[in-house]
């Protein structure tokens, strides 16, 4: 079983909590799919050697409103104060405290069904760790001089707070990679909140296409048609899409037709998107649904299928998030933790690093 988990506290997630028992507001959406072994060529291919290790490799994202991001930036904010701040002895405490003032405090406490202590006392560990490794700071929020992203249709720019609602997993992922060595890339996300692979990621093996799909097929085209549009230094180089980082689930977890259907659909999205690179073999991450959503009516059945998927896929790998926030969007201390196990998978799972 090819799964990341850098540090596995299971949450607890049998039964829905009552506050969200129903999907959040603009959080929902029906037919059965195959899946077909496609050609693998496509128009958004661009090769020139052998074995592809001396190509600039960009990064595909696509997803749903947890992808977007959607994390509260004044928590965020504090989170940085609070590791820039004071003394080591009783770090973790005040991250502790801010992260339960969030909870239970803002909003009447409406996020509070997501806390845990597990879940709390791992995600603060981390923040520390990042901290110690160089990874938090000032320089997270600092746009990074050779690291792009774009989202959506939102122009390319330098990557930093800016790419998402703030930001989604994408930001610790751009900052980890960069402190690895690798700072020349591009973080091309299309993601949409409220989306489900049943209806609007459909892809063609399928037999018919959804609007996400059509959306995420003419960014991959792109590098093609507008190199300097991913990244400036496409132009010159040779740049190719070396990875497709999948972080979608939760609207599939509503409907048990869906769920049914979520291993095949899920296997006609990895093989349609592989055809468009012209990459049988891309290396594909997917980041597996939490406790929230593995606590919805067919939440385990969707977080199933995505385990039977990367476990027949020797090109995939999956990044573990069920020990994190149990709100149905990520805290931002979540956000970063599943932006570094991205990293680490990515590691893993890239041929030329």
């Amino acid at each position: 079983m090819r799964t990341l988990l850098t540090l596995s506290l299971a949450a607890a997630c049998s039964e829905p909590p009552a506050k969200v028992a129903a999907p959040p507001p603009g959080e929902v959406e029906a037919e059965e799919t195959g899946y077909t072994e496609p050609q693998h060529t496509g128009p958004g291919a661009v090769h020139s050697s052998d074995d592809g290790c001396d190509r600039v490799p960009m990064f595909l994202l696509g997803g749903q409103s947890n992808m977007e991001g959607n994390v509260n930036d004044t928590l965020f904010t504090q989170l940085l104060e609070e590791l820039g701040t004071g003394s080591d002895d009783d770090l973790q405490a005040r991250l502790l405290a801010a992260l339960r003032y969030w909870y239970f405090e803002v909003d009447d406490g409406y996020a509070s069904y997501g806390w845990t202590d597990p879940m709390a006392d791992l995600q603060t560990a981390e923040l520390i760790a990042y901290r110690d490794q160089g990874l938090l700071g000032d320089g997270l929020t600092a746009p990074l001089t050779e690291t792009y992203c774009s989202f959506n249709d939102a122009p390319l720019a330098p990557l930093g707070v800016n790419c998402g609602y703030p930001f989604g997993p994408e930001l610790m992922l751009g900052h980890a990679r960069a402190a690895s060595g690798h700072p020349d890339t591009s973080y091309v996300k299309v993601a949409r909140g409220g989306t489900t692979l049943f209806t609007d990621w459909r892809s063609p093996s399928s037999g018919e296409t959804g609007p996400d799909y059509e959306r995420l097929r003419n960014r991959i085209r792109s590098l093609a048609r507008n190199p300097a549009g991913v990244h400036p230094v496409c132009e010159a180089e040779d740049c190719h899409w070396a990875a497709f980082i999948w972080f979608q689930g939760e609207n599939d977890s509503f409907d048990q037709t869906h769920a049914s259907a979520y291993e095949a659909n899920l296997k006609s999205l990895l093989a349609d998107v592989r055809a468009e690179v012209a990459d049988p073999a891309l290396p594909v991450i997917i980041v597996q649904t939490g406790a929230w959503a593995q606590s919805m009516y067919f939440g385990a059945d969707v977080a199933a299928a995505q385990q039977r998927v990367v476990d027949e896929d020797p090109y995939a790998r999956l990044v573990v998030t069920d020990d994190l926030s149990g709100f149905y969007h990520y805290d931002p201390a979540a956000q970063l933790v599943i932006g570094k196990r991205i990293a680490d998978a990515l590691e893993d799972a890239l041929t030329c690093e």
